[in-house]
């Protein structure tokens, strides 16, 4: 990984390709407990979401569980190859695009970057949008 982060989401991309395994602890309905807490994930029943670096799947397969309306997938690298392979369900748009690039009128009930901001550069852009693109 390099170390400025500037590129950081292609090397994922390629990690994805080569692991692609969402299953497991790490691909786990658990784990997504875990670091959504306190948030309650029932919440997100029949809404409209987004998951803004969405990697190889893992977070996505488990959000459907709780029977989201739909939910907009966002990942800037190859790895959107990996998530669309792992998680084929009509309720996901995937959008290969960066979180800086994020422009949508719409507004979405519920936006989740989970593992994600600490490895973008332009963190506070991408911030400033997932701020943006939320109803609350």
């Amino acid at each position: 990984m390099k170390i400025d982060h500037k590129e950081s989401y292609k090397d994922f991309g390629l990690q994805f390709d080569i692991d692609s395994d969402i299953s497991g602890y790490w691909g786990s309905k658990s784990l997504l407990k875990q670091i959504t807490y306190p948030f309650d994930l029932n919440l997100i029943k029949n809404k409209t979401i987004a998951e803004v670096g969405a990697g190889s799947g893992r977070i996505l397969k488990n959000l459907l569980t709780y029977f989201p309306k739909k939910i907009i997938a966002i990942e800037p690298s190859q790895a959107i190859k990996v998530a669309k392979k792992n998680v084929q369900n009509k309720k996901i748009e995937f959008l290969n695009l960066k979180g800086q690039d994020i422009n949508f009128e719409k507004k979405f009930d519920f936006v989740f970057s989970l593992g994600v901001i600490h490895h973008i550069p332009q963190y506070r852009n991408v911030l400033k949008k997932n701020m943006q693109i939320f109803k609350g």
